[in-house]
């Protein structure tokens, strides 16, 4: 368990690592909405083709999760970044007011 925790603690401290991430997911998530545009080109041009109906909220559905796990992980470098005492795993140095 412990060597768990130092594992997390030397991951976690590298705020560049999150980013790096980050990127990665938008990136995941473009190529997506990309395929995305695609499918729902008939129904911007005024035709009811329900034929992909599935495929595009799979799609719609993966999107926002990739996007939603890339700005998680932008937020966590961010803050990892600019909040450089609060790396550690130790839940003994979080805030007092979160009363756990």
């Amino acid at each position: 368990m412990i060597q768990d925790s130092e594992f997390y603690n030397t991951v976690s401290r590298d705020s560049m690592s999150w980013i790096d991430n980050s990127e990665k997911l938008k990136f995941s998530a473009d190529l997506i909405q990309k395929e995305f545009q695609k499918l729902i080109k008939p129904f911007l041009n005024g035709q009811s083709d329900y034929t992909n109906e599935e495929e595009i909220i799979a799609l719609w559905n993966s999107y926002f999760l990739l996007v939603g796990f890339a700005l998680e992980n932008l937020i966590k470098g961010l803050s990892v970044e600019n909040h450089r005492e609060a790396k550690d795993f130790n839940v003994s140095v979080l805030p007092t007011h979160l009363d756990l």
